[in-house]
C-alpha cells in the first residue's frame, strides 16, 4: 500500500508542481499567456502518451517492472526539468515526464488490486486514491516554502537577486522531483 501510494502522491507532486510556481516562472522566464499555457498542459500531452503505451507494456513486461521503469522516467525527467535552459527545453522535459505520471497510472491501481482480496478491495482502493491529496499537500508545502511572493517585475530587481530567484525556482523543481519520484522509485525497487 505505501510504495503504491508513494506512487500516487508522486503523480500529484507532478502535475501540481507547474501551476505551483507559474505566478514566479512566468515572471522569471518572461512567459506570456500562451507559453503559460503550453507549459501547464505540456505533461498531460506526456501523460496521454504514457497511459497509452504504460498500460500494454504493464501486460507484456509485468507491472511491476513497468511501474519501476514510469517511477524512473518520471523522476529522472523532472529532475532535469530543474536545470532546462530555455522554455523549449523546460516543455520539452516536463512532457517527458509526464510519459512517466501518465505510465504509472494505470498501473498502480491494477498492480495493487491484484494483491487484494475481494472483500476488502473497494476500501484499500480508496486508501490508494487518497494518498493523490498527500502528494497535493507535500507540494504545495513545497511551493510555499521554496517559492517567494511574485509581487515584483524581473526587471525592478538588480540581476544577481534575479539569479538567486531562478535558483530558488530550480531548487523547488528539484525538491519536488527528488521528494516524490526518486524516493518512491528506489524505494520500489529495493521493495
Amino acid at each position: 500500500l505505501f510504495i503504491c501510494g508513494l506512487g500516487n502522491a508522486a503523480d500529484a507532486v507532478e502535475i501540481l508542481a507547474v501551476s505551483l510556481i507559474m505566478p514566479s516562472a512566468g515572471l522569471e522566464l518572461g512567459l506570456n499567456d500562451t507559453e503559460k499555457g503550453v507549459l501547464s498542459g505540456c505533461i498531460f500531452i506526456g501523460m496521454l502518451a504514457g497511459g497509452l503505451v504504460g498500460g500494454i507494456l504493464g501486460d507484456i513486461l509485468g507491472r511491476r517492472a513497468t511501474f519501476a521503469y514510469t517511477l524512473g522516467i518520471n523522476g529522472a525527467f523532472a529532475v532535469a526539468s530543474a536545470a532546462a535552459p530555455s522554455f523549449r527545453s523546460l516543455v520539452i522535459l516536463r512532457m517527458l515526464a509526464g510519459i512517466g505520471v501518465g505510465g504509472s497510472v494505470p498501473i498502480v491501481f491494477s498492480h495493487f488490486a491484484e494483491f487484494l482480496p475481494t472483500a476488502r478491495r473497494g476500501l484499500f482502493m480508496v486508501i490508494l486514491a487518497s494518498f493523490w491529496m498527500t502528494g497535493s499537500i507535500y507540494s504545495a508545502a513545497a511551493g510555499w516554502a521554496v517559492v517567494e511572493s511574485p509581487t515584483w517585475t524581473p526587471l525592478s530587481r538588480p540581476a544577481p537577486l534575479r539569479h538567486q530567484r531562478m535558483c530558488r525556482l530550480r531548487r523547488c523543481w528539484t525538491w519536488s522531483a527528488l521528494g516524490s519520484s526518486n524516493i518512491c522509485y528506489f524505494s520500489y525497487v529495493d521493495w
